[in-house]
């Protein structure tokens, strides 16, 4: 059986231990890739957009550790959560099921007893389930912004005693629990809140990328984009003379705070190298959504499908994975079935998603049928990875961009792509009628603005 090279020069003091790295076999020999018995490790930094990382072209160095990280797997460019929220985006990563199913207002926020997550799956195949959680949204018990709990279905431990901390303390709880377990299999879920607002980097980062603030907003800068958020929603425009002053002073902040994340994330490799894990886990690191700097007219995040608030990085490393970049569209709906066929456990047919594996084990594969498909407000999109479709659902418009070219979805080309449009069209429409119904659009404008208002009520978003 054909095993996969190792992680390389992740930092100093791993480049002698990982250079000798074998990794575990997948049992089947019909596949190179996955191992039955290895453990997973799925890592979410809330809030973190895919093109503020050096692997995805940002200048600035606010991901030298994860930078090297992207060489030694496999790292999807064109990933895209499945909203712009915690919930529902976090419900569809841990299930393989598309967010509309989690509107339902007697079980928001958490995931329905109806619906199987990924924990449950695992326990049931016998590994020790555990998370650890720095989220205020991803909890087991209520909490003001999650008034119902609900994420602590099918974990064994759910520790909720980082919460808002900085990603540092979230890595050295992962590092007390992990000598609990011992040498059993293990499936672990790491939520951190870097670079979550308020965007409070380290004190060994400050500065780094943001000046003195000259503003006269203390929020700016205490780094709190909310009431800054309210003030472009409500239109007070005599409040916002020098916008891209505050703009820039906030986005400057949150690169700081990607920069605290790196840190932990180096952190956590260098615990798991000491204890003789990373040969025998598959590593798995995203983020839930993005976060908008008012490039399309709103700052934070829930409110659209436009990229900077849900183009998310996704990279996978571990044993019998190669390296490369997979080109392709991907959704976080596709976690759960990579898992599960990685470890060679069947998959339900209710699972929405379709397994990564074959990328995994070939990252240059190219795919003309997978596409990605975002909903958040009375938006939604659908995207193959090269062209990202854009409906809005009050307006009844649409907008087409190549967001390979034009990044940044300024750029609509819906008039001279006549092909792509109908194409991404078509399949769009489809993904709503499966998902939500023969709603009309009152009807779906109406659910959106009474979960906006929900949210707002609950402090989630200011």
């Amino acid at each position: 059986m054909l095993v996969r090279h190792p992680f390389r020069a992740l930092s100093v003091a791993l480049l002698a231990a990982l250079a000798v790295f074998v990794g575990c076999t997948a049992e089947s020999p019909e596949t190179t890739s996955g191992c039955s018995d290895c453990n997973v490790l799925l890592i979410v930094a809330d809030t973190l957009r895919a093109d503020r990382l050096g692997s995805y072209g940002y200048e600035r160095p606010t991901s030298p550790f994860f930078d090297r990280l992207s060489e030694q797997g496999v790292l999807f460019e064109q990933a895209r959560a499945t909203a712009s929220c915690t919930f529902p985006s976090v419900n569809s990563l841990l299930t393989s099921r598309d967010s509309i199913i989690f509107l339902n207002e007697e079980t928001r926020p958490g995931i329905p007893e109806t619906v199987r997550s990924l924990p449950e799956m695992l326990a049931e195949a016998g590994r020790r389930t555990i998370a650890i959680s720095a989220s205020p949204v991803v909890r087991n018990t209520p909490s003001k912004h999650n008034p119902k709990g609900g994420y602590g279905r099918g974990f064994e431990v759910f520790d909720e005693s980082v919460v808002w901390a900085h990603g540092t303390h979230v890595t050295l709880k992962a590092q007390e629990l992990l000598e609990d377990i011992g040498d059993d299999p293990f499936f672990l879920y790491l939520h951190y809140m870097d670079p979550h607002d308020p965007y409070v980097p380290l004190k060994s980062y400050e500065g780094l990328f943001a000046g003195d603030y000259d503003g006269p907003h203390e929020f700016v800068e205490a780094g709190d984009p909310n009431p800054l958020s309210a003030m472009i929603r409500e239109q007070t425009f005599d409040e916002l003379a020098d916008i891209d002053r505050d703009i820039g002073h906030l986005s400057n902040l949150y690169d700081e705070s990607i920069r605290t994340f790196d840190h932990a994330l180096e952190q956590l490799f260098q615990i798991l190298e000491a204890r003789g894990e990373l040969d025998k886990t598959l590593v798995l690191i995203t983020s839930d959504h993005g976060e908008a700097f008012y490039e399309h007219g709103v700052v934070k995040h829930c409110y659209t499908v436009f990229d900077n608030e849900v183009h998310v990085p996704l990279l996978a490393l571990g044993p019998n994975v190669e390296t490369g970049r997979v080109k392709v569209a991907a959704s976080l709906l596709d976690v759960v079935p990579t898992v599960l066929e990685y470890l060679g456990l069947e998959k339900s047919p209710e699972l929405q998603g379709r397994s990564l594996l074959p990328f995994l084990d070939d990252p240059t594969l190219a795919s003309d049928d997978r596409l990605a498909f975002s909903g958040m407000g009375v938006y939604r999109s659908a995207t193959d990875g090269e062209f990202k479709l854009v409906r809005h659902l009050a307006e009844d418009r649409y907008g087409l961009f190549n967001v390979v070219e034009e990044p940044s979805e300024k750029v609509d080309v819906l008039d001279s792509k006549r092909r792509e449009f109908f194409r991404l069209r078509e399949s769009l429409l489809g993904w709503m009628e499966t998902n939500e119904g023969e709603k009309s659009a009152a009807e779906r404008q109406d659910l959106a603005k009474e979960i906006e208002e929900e949210l707002r009520s609950l402090g989630y978003l200011g």
